[in-house]
């Protein structure tokens, strides 16, 4: 009988919480010994770099597709750590967000997502557009959104 190797990921927040995640649990601990407070400073010093540029340039790209979608008055969350924006719809005067989806793919060329797929309840006025890209990809998908209104308004 062979035991698996279940990989374990570990994540630092800045208050010394360490929060470990095996095999889709997560566990929270606190750095409270010389041992685990020696452990937690190097791999943040190992792996702080990697980890702070990842966050700026995701940081980045969500700021693109933000100040373009206010350039254009539409109306969206800010997110706080997804690599992805709701985008309220309801101005369009879409009954469900999925037409809405097919919709901007087929008449403006962006691709979303129908909001209702995250959520328990009947919601249809978001769409989720990901900002996870290039950003040559986000100046594309903005410059094509300039038309949404005049295409896409019932």
């Amino acid at each position: 009988l062979t035991t698996p190797i279940k990989p374990i990921y570990l994540s630092f927040q800045s208050n010394k919480q360490m929060v470990v995640r095996t095999h889709g649990a997560f566990s929270q601990i606190s750095v409270k010994n010389v041992a685990q407070s020696e452990i937690f400073s190097l791999l943040c010093k190992k792996f702080g770099d990697y980890y702070d540029g990842l966050v700026k340039t995701y940081t980045e790209k969500r700021d693109i597709l933000m100040k373009g979608l206010d350039d254009l008055g539409l109306k969206h969350n800010i997110p706080q750590g997804a690599f992805y924006l709701l985008v309220d719809i309801s101005e369009f005067g879409y009954e469900k967000d999925t037409e809405f989806c097919e919709d901007l793919v087929r008449k403006v060329g962006v691709g979303s997502v129908p909001g209702s797929t995250f959520f328990a309840e009947d919601v249809q006025k978001y769409v989720r557009l990901h900002f996870a890209v290039n950003n040559e990809t986000l100046y594309a998908a903005l410059n094509r959104l300039e038309s949404i209104r005049s295409k896409l308004t019932r």
